[in-house]
């Protein structure tokens, strides 16, 4: 087989069969006898698909090993931004339960403000009666010192 059917063969191109190749012939023509020139016998052949599936694993797991990283990286991106929005949505609760303990406490003082525009008319009315029995009281004791004089 020679090198263009080589190249067809990984459907790769010629120079990169043959940057393949000058990189691995030792390992293909290790006892001299599987290679002349660019022309390569059924066990050169052989020997060149197991390095290629070799090569092809290496540069398999290069990848997953890229891919592998960047997911870690992405991951620990990700647990960033959680620990982040947890945080933020704490802080947020924590606004809520204020502002929701200030509006329960306007309730309450709008609540007793209401209580006491009820009773105003029942103190006034218990003021009044409170003031005539202190005249009342005042003109008796005005009378007991007429008398006891």
């Amino acid at each position: 087989m020679d090198i263009k059917e080589l190249a067809n063969r990984y459907k790769i191109t010629i120079q990169g069969i043959g940057k393949f190749v000058r990189k691995n012939l030792n390992k293909i023509n290790k006892d001299g006898e599987h290679a002349n020139g660019w022309i390569f016998d059924e066990e050169a052949v052989h020997i060149i698909d197991s390095l290629r599936e070799v090569d092809r694993v290496a540069i398999i797991e290069e990848i997953e090993s890229e891919k592998i990283e960047e997911l870690k990286q992405e991951i620990d991106s990700l647990k960033n931004m959680l620990m982040m929005t947890q945080s933020q949505l704490i802080e947020s609760q924590k606004e809520t339960n204020l502002l929701q303990k200030e509006l329960l406490q306007s309730k309450v003082k709008l609540v007793e403000t209401e209580v006491s525009s009820q009773q105003i008319p029942v103190l006034k009315a218990q003021n009044e009666d409170l003031k005539e029995k202190l005249e009342k009281l005042k003109k008796r004791s005005l009378i007991e010192r007429i008398i006891n004089k």
